[in-house]
C-alpha cells in the first residue's frame, strides 16, 4: 500500500466553495468540483445542493461570494449529482487529474474527502473557519478516507467522517508519481436516529448519529452522463 501525501495543488484548485443567498443574505452551501472531459470544462456538485441554491450557486473567491452564469449540462436524481457548465474559467491551471478508478487502486487504500464543511456561530453559518490563501481561494478540508467500492459502480460507499457541507465534493485518492484520481463526487452521509434518554428515561427526542460512512456517486457514470444524459434511465 503506498504511503499517503498531502493532495497537490492541482487537486485543490478543482475544489469549489459554494453559495446561495438566504433572508437576503449570502451564505455557505455546499461544494463542488471542477472536471474537464473532452476539453470541455464543467461543475459537478451534489443535486440538493445545486437546488437549494437555485442551480445558480455562488462561488467564493477574492474573499467573496461572486455569481456566475450557470448552465445545466445534466442532472441524475437517482445518484444526487448536477453537472453545471459557464464560460468563466473555473480553474487556470489544466494540469492532469486523472477521473475514476483506474488500475492500482488497492482495496482499503487510504485517500481523501474534500470539501467545505459547513459551520456556524451563534446560529449564523459561518466562514471564518475556512483558510482563504492570501485572501483569494478558499481551501477545502480533508478527511481520511478508506477505499472500498465495487469497480465500476454508479454509486457506492467508504468510511470517512464528513459534515454537511463536504456534499458535492471530492473523493480522491493517490497514485503513482505523485498522481491523483478523483474517484467520486460526495453525495451525502447515512445517519442513524437514536433516542435521547434523560435520567435514565427514553424521551421523545432524537439525535442524528454519523455512522462513519460517507456516499459517493463515480466519476465513471457523471462522465457516461456528460456524454448522454438519458444513462440516468438506463
Amino acid at each position: 500500500m503506498m504511503p499517503l501525501s498531502p493532495p497537490t495543488a492541482n487537486v485543490l484548485n478543482r475544489l469549489l466553495w459554494l453559495g446561495k443567498t438566504g433572508s437576503n443574505e449570502q451564505l455557505p452551501g455546499g461544494s463542488g468540483v471542477v472536471i474537464y472531459h473532452d476539453k470541455n470544462q464543467y461543475m459537478v456538485t451534489a443535486l440538493h445542493v445545486a437546488k437549494s441554491c437555485g442551480f445558480q450557486p455562488l462561488v467564493r473567491f477574492n474573499g467573496q461570494w461572486n455569481s456566475m452564469d450557470w448552465r445545466t449540462a445534466a442532472i441524475s436524481q437517482d445518484h444526487d449529482v448536477a453537472v453545471l457548465e459557464t464560460d468563466a474559467i473555473l480553474d487556470d491551471k489544466r494540469i492532469p487529474v486523472l477521473y475514476g478508478e483506474p488500475e492500482g487502486l488497492m482495496f482499503g487504500q487510504i485517500g481523501y474527502a474534500l470539501g467545505f464543511p459547513g459551520f456556524q456561530n451563534d446560529s449564523v453559518p459561518s466562514v471564518a473557519h475556512i483558510l482563504e490563501v492570501r485572501g483569494e481561494r478558499p481551501m477545502p478540508m480533508p478527511s481520511l478516507v478508506t477505499a472500498n467500492f465495487a469497480a465500476g459502480a454508479r454509486s457506492t460507499y467508504s468510511a470517512s467522517y464528513i459534515n454537511a457541507g463536504f456534499s458535492g465534493g471530492a473523493i480522491v485518492f493517490p497514485m503513482r508519481e505523485n498522481n491523483w484520481t478523483i474517484a467520486g463526487i460526495i453525495t451525502h452521509f447515512p445517519t442513524i436516529r437514536r433516542p435521547v434518554y434523560r435520567d435514565g428515561k427514553k424521551t421523545q427526542d432524537f439525535v442524528a448519529e454519523h455512522t462513519g460512512l460517507v456516499g459517493y456517486t463515480g466519476l465513471g457514470f457523471i462522465q457516461e452522463l456528460i456524454e448522454d444524459p438519458s444513462v440516468e434511465n438506463r
